[in-house]
């Protein structure tokens, strides 16, 4: 993906720039050869399969399937044979100028269930750091992650 057609994306204001990050997502996916992940009872199916149990749903937002044979989302079965070829993958964008290509110093916000699923899924979690301006991006996985990690503050996501 070149950087002018992340520029395009992440650049508009407004109301275009809801369409901004539908468009940035769908480019990101493509860039990176990402799935989407199930939604509803598929979700479920696919989280049992590809040893996800305890996972929560939103502790991820797309699917990487290393190379081989294509992979059935589909099929319990298929997803289950392949499951170590299968990564869950957080991504993490940000648009702003002057961040360094190891996002050094850099804050992200990285939720609780993310750092759970890291732990649980080892090297078959990863968090992809992208910017959107500059088409620099860094996959880590939580292990990865937690030796750069220079400073952590709790926060609480609340439903009322």
């Amino acid at each position: 993906m070149a950087a002018s057609n992340l520029k395009k994306c992440s650049v508009k204001t407004g109301r275009a720039a809801d369409k901004s990050s539908l468009c940035s997502t769908d480019m990101i996916f493509k860039r990176f050869g990402l799935i989407k992940k199930p939604r509803g009872k598929a979700l479920k199916i696919f989280l049992k399969g590809a040893g996800g149990s305890g996972i929560a749903g939103t502790a991820f937002d797309a699917i990487l399937i290393d190379k081989g044979p294509r992979v059935d989302l589909s099929d319990p079965a298929d997803i289950r044979r392949n499951r170590k070829r299968i990564r869950f993958v957080e991504i993490k964008t940000t648009s702003r100028y002057g961040i360094g290509s190891d996002f050094n110093r850099y804050f992200f916000s990285v939720s609780q269930n993310q750092f759970d699923a890291g732990a649980k899924l080892g090297g078959r979690y990863l968090f992809f750091f992208i910017n959107l301006r500059t088409g620099k991006h860094l996959r880590l996985t939580k292990a990865q992650l937690d030796k750069r990690i220079k400073s952590k503050t709790t926060s609480y996501s609340i439903q009322i």
